[in-house]
C-alpha cells in the first residue's frame, strides 16, 4: 500500500469505481461488457456542474465527453438550431470527438449535473483496444437513431434525394478497382486506409439488379450492408410511421441503419438499372478488427448522420409547431439578468 493511503480512500475509490461500472452495465446505452466497463471506470472523473454553468463552448477543442448521471444538459446552436435537451443516461460531446471537430454546439447544465467525464484520447484508445466493444456500438446506436429518431422524418426519413441515373450500370464491369472506387466515394467508408477498402472490396458480392428486380423483401434482410454502385434502389417500409427513401450512386442502402438489423422491416427495389456491392456484417466485422481506421471511418459516418436525423427533427418539429417563442434559454436568462443588474447600478449612480 502506497505511503499515506488509508484503507478508507481505498474503500471509497473502489465503491466509486464499483458505481461507475454499474452506471455503464445498467443505464448507457450500448451497455460495455464487465471487462470494458472495469477499464472505462478506471479512465473516468466524476464531475459536478451548478445549473447555468456551462460544460463547454462552441468552437472549444474536443478534449473529452461526459455520461450524465444525474440532471438534464442543453446542447445549444446560434446558427437557428433547435436545442438538444439530454438527460440522465445520455452523453454529450462524443459527436464532436467521433468528428475530430471543434465543438459545434455549447453544452450548458439546465440543472445541477452530475457527469462522469472521459478524455477523448482515453475513449478512442479503448476502442481500438476492444473491437467487440466497437462492433456492438456500430450495430446499437444506429438502431438506436432509427427507432427514436429517424422514424420521425417519415416519409423520406431525412435522407438525400440520390443524383439523377446516369446509366453506368449498363457498361460497368465492376473489375476489383471499380469496387475499390466505389467503396472510396462512399462517405461511411471513405476515410479507411487503402489496404482495409482493399480488404473489403475482395470480400464485396456484386449484385446487378434489373428495373423493378426485388434487392430483398420485408423480413428477409439477413446482416448485409449495400452499397450502390450505380442506379437507383427504392427502400420502403412496412411499419406505421412508413419511411420511402431513395439511394443512388456512392450511399448506403438505409445510411446508419445498414449496419443494424432495422432494415428487416424494410423492401428493396431497383427503379432503373442497378449494381450494388453486398457487404456481410461479420465480413465487415473481422475487417474492422483488422483496421480501426475502416472502424473509425463508419462511427464517424454515423455521428454525422445522427447530427443530420437530430437536426432535422428539432426543424420539423420546429415547423409543425404553434408560432409562439420558444423559452429563454439558461444563457438568455443570466444575459437579461446581468443587464438588468448593470442597468440598476447605472440608475443608481445617477
Amino acid at each position: 500500500m502506497a505511503a499515506g493511503t488509508s484503507l478508507d480512500t481505498m474503500d471509497a475509490d473502489r465503491k466509486t469505481r464499483v458505481q461507475r461500472e454499474l452506471f455503464l452495465r445498467v443505464l448507457v446505452l450500448s451497455k460495455p461488457a464487465p471487462a470494458v466497463a472495469r477499464a472505462l471506470a478506471e479512465a473516468i472523473t466524476d464531475v459536478r456542474f451548478a445549473e447555468g454553468e456551462v460544460i463547454y463552448r462552441k468552437g472549444d477543442d474536443p478534449i473529452a465527453q461526459w455520461w450524465i448521471t444525474s440532471g438534464k444538459v442543453d446542447l445549444l446552436s446560434d446558427e437557428g438550431e433547435e436545442p438538444w435537451h439530454m438527460e440522465t443516461g445520455a452523453v454529450i460531446g462524443i459527436l464532436d470527438v467521433l468528428l475530430d471537430r471543434p465543438r459545434a454546439r455549447t453544452a450548458i447544465a439546465r440543472t445541477d449535473v452530475e457527469a462522469m467525464r472521459l478524455s477523448a484520447e482515453d475513449w478512442l484508445e479503448m476502442l481500438e483496444d476492444n473491437p467487440d466493444y466497437l462492433a456492438q456500438l456500430r450495430r446499437e446506436v444506429p438502431q438506436e437513431m432509427h427507432d427514436k429518431h429517424l422514424v420521425t422524418l417519415a416519409p423520406d426519413g431525412g435522407f438525400p434525394e440520390p443524383a439523377a441515373d446516369d446509366g453506368r450500370a449498363a457498361w460497368m464491369e465492376m473489375t476489383a478497382v471499380d469496387r475499390l472506387v466505389t467503396l472510396r466515394e462512399t462517405p461511411a467508408f471513405s476515410r479507411a486506409s487503402v489496404q482495409a477498402l482493399v480488404e473489403v472490396a475482395r470480400f464485396a458480392e456484386v449484385r446487378r439488379l434489373a428495373p423493378g428486380e426485388r434487392l430483398f423483401d420485408f423480413g428477409d434482410f439477413d446482416r448485409k450492408v449495400y452499397v450502390v454502385a450505380a442506379g437507383i434502389v427504392h427502400l420502403e417500409g412496412n411499419r406505421t410511421p412508413l419511411i420511402s427513401a431513395r439511394f443512388g450512386r456512392y450511399q448506403v442502402l438505409g445510411g446508419g441503419s445498414a449496419f443494424c438489423d432495422a432494415l428487416a422491416g424494410y423492401r428493396a427495389t431497383a427503379e432503373v438499372e442497378s449494381i450494388v456491392l453486398v457487404l456481410s456484417h461479420a465480413d465487415l466485422d473481422d475487417a474492422c478488427e483488422d483496421h480501426f481506421d475502416l472502424a473509425r471511418s463508419i462511427a464517424r459516418e454515423t455521428a454525422v448522420e445522427r447530427e443530420q436525423i437530430m437536426n432535422q427533427k428539432g426543424r420539423r418539429l420546429k415547423g409543425r409547431s404553434p408560432s409562439t417563442p420558444p423559452p429563454p434559454t439558461q444563457v438568455q436568462k443570466d444575459a437579461q439578468a446581468s443587464a438588468l443588474r448593470i442597468a440598476g447600478r447605472e440608475a443608481s449612480a445617477e
